[in-house]
């Protein structure tokens, strides 16, 4: 990994480089190694959302290229909710663990009630639409955030996730609120290596009935 300098890593201080506690680099150390043992962590479902904070995000939109859907969000919408990332939770409860590699967002549809964002297709189904259905946009990572640390994306902050939880049934959701080092939780990804990590921040988990948000 490359090393992540001072000055890198003031790049983001404010949320989830605190003054105090574990250096960067120790916290992602230190969840790898909780994932090399299940004893460590319990499986929660699969991660089908994650929403975070527009009002505290760093957009890049002056280097958007073409359509963004939903940027304040990242989806996986797989018909079968297994293809979605891994989620689980460390025994002590600290720490929100993605398993395996982190599988590329779903690509998602723009406005469906513009029809210059139409494209043909010859799918079944959509004949009766005139052969066109609405164009799917990637979800890109680089879209919803400026910030780099090293070779990891920052996105934050991260307001709620949304899980199909392991034994079925309706949406489980995890609610970050602020950590014990006065931190907020952020989503740092390495596209490269298919590595994704929580970092910051405090865990509730809610297994309410949800909609998906």
């Amino acid at each position: 990994m490359e090393e992540i300098t001072n000055h890198e890593s003031q790049i983001a201080p404010g949320l989830i480089v605190p003054s105090h506690g574990l250096p960067l680099l120790d916290r992602i150390k230190h969840r790898r190694e909780l994932l090399t043992d299940a004893s460590q962590y319990t499986f929660q479902g699969f991660l089908q959302k994650i929403v975070f904070d527009p009002a505290g995000m760093d957009l890049p939109i002056e280097h958007w290229e073409g359509k963004v859907v939903c940027p304040n969000m990242l989806q996986w919408l797989e018909e079968d909710p297994t293809l979605c990332p891994r989620l689980a939770i460390s025994k002590d409860e600290q720490d929100l663990l993605i398993i395996g590699p982190l599988p590329q967002p779903s690509d998602l549809c723009g406005d469906v009630n513009d029809r210059s964002q139409y494209e043909p297709t010859k799918l079944p189904g959509w004949e009766v639409r005139g052969g066109m259905r609405p164009k799917l946009w990637p979800q890109r990572y680089m879209d919803r955030t400026r910030l780099f640390l090293g070779e990891w994306l920052v996105i934050q902050p991260v307001s709620q996730i949304l899980f199909y939880p392991r034994a079925g049934g309706q949406f489980g959701m995890i609610r970050p609120g602020a950590g014990p080092d006065g931190t907020q939780m952020a989503f740092l990804v390495d596209p490269k290596a298919k590595e994704g990590h929580f970092i910051g921040g405090s865990l509730y988990v809610d297994m309410r009935i949800h909609s998906p948000v």
